[in-house]
């Protein structure tokens, strides 16, 4: 089933922009996802167990680096790049 999660990334550290962009540059490194990034989110679009797969591993990486971070996610079971 094809979803689209929306993802906003919240670091609380004073120096957050790095952190942020270079969780976008990875999700840009997976061929089996679309990632579109938006002002204050990104859009992930693909099949829901490659995307659920991907988000766990990228935000896993990221806790684990001993930062403080709040994300949200949503999702719909919609293509929203075809709407």
């Amino acid at each position: 089933m094809i979803v689209t999660v929306e993802i906003s990334l919240f670091p609380l550290e004073k120096n957050y922009s790095p952190v942020i962009r270079a969780f976008i540059d990875r999700l840009n490194e997976y061929d089996s996802i679309r990632t579109t990034v938006q002002p204050a989110s990104t859009l992930v679009i693909g099949e829901f167990d490659e995307i659920m797969r991907i988000i766990n591993l990228e935000l896993n990486k990221i806790f684990s680096m001993g930062l403080t971070v709040t994300s949200q996610i949503k999702i719909i079971n919609l293509d929203l790049s075809e709407q």
